[in-house]
């Protein structure tokens, strides 16, 4: 048996037994993008259901990440609303 292997059997066993401290840690090193990847196809329909694209970043948020109702006619993150809106005030207009 190789390690990976190993550590497979070990974080079940670890799992069955109410542990799974392992497990967490490895997840932690995963980028959004791999656990997504890693996900069912079911799984996968459940978070893009929670999930909204910034229209001016392109990243994906939870809905109370987003500003929907702005003044610019599209989705916005809350990061990049905030950045419209400095500037916007900066600059004296929209």
């Amino acid at each position: 048996m190789n390690s990976r292997d190993l550590l497979e059997k070990q974080i079940i066993d670890d799992a069955n037994n109410g542990d799974t401290t392992v497990l967490a840690e490895l997840l932690e090193r995963l980028s959004d993008e791999e656990i997504f990847n890693a996900l069912s196809d079911e799984n996968q329909e459940k978070v893009n259901e929670n999930r909204f694209i910034c229209e001016k970043c392109g990243e994906f948020f939870p809905r109370e990440e987003m500003v929907f109702d702005n003044d610019y006619d599209c989705d916005l993150c809350k990061g990049c609303n905030s950045a419209i809106q400095h500037n916007s005030f900066m600059t004296g207009g929209k």
